[in-house]
């Protein structure tokens, strides 16, 4: 499913597909991008699979979870957004990656607002933690 969002003025959010996995891997594979996520390892293809099910069963269950991040102008991906509950916790987790190379460009701090009003406006989420 290709569903849009939500958007910001340089990124388009929607659902992930199975043709992002690519993309995925690309990002949460990157030993320097996932450093700071999870325990800090990058995910191997294996993983990226079981995440891809886990995503699809959270949009089932949730409403809601990992979205993929395109630019506008080129529709190429260049991260991913999502709330979480990671371990299993109560409330929602804002989380986000992209790609080394989309750095520095303050993404994360334009699609973090769109994400949180999506969050409230679409699934009624009063409290999202960071």
């Amino acid at each position: 499913m290709s569903e849009v969002l939500f958007e910001t003025p340089r990124l388009r959010a929607r659902r992930w597909r199975p043709d992002d996995f690519d993309a995925l891997l690309a990002v949460y594979g990157d030993a320097e991008v996932v450093r700071w996520v999870a325990d800090g390892q990058p995910l191997t293809p294996e993983r990226v699979r079981e995440w891809m099910a886990i995503t699809e069963d959270n949009y089932r269950t949730r409403g809601y979870g990992m979205v993929a991040l395109e630019d506008r102008a080129s529709g190429a991906v260049v991260g991913f957004c999502g709330l979480v509950h990671p371990g299993g916790q109560a409330e929602p987790e804002i989380k986000y990656a992209f790609l080394r190379t989309h750095w520095g460009r303050g993404l994360a701090s334009e699609v973090a607002p769109a994400l949180l009003n999506h969050g409230a406006r679409c699934h009624g989420l009063a409290r999202i933690i960071a």
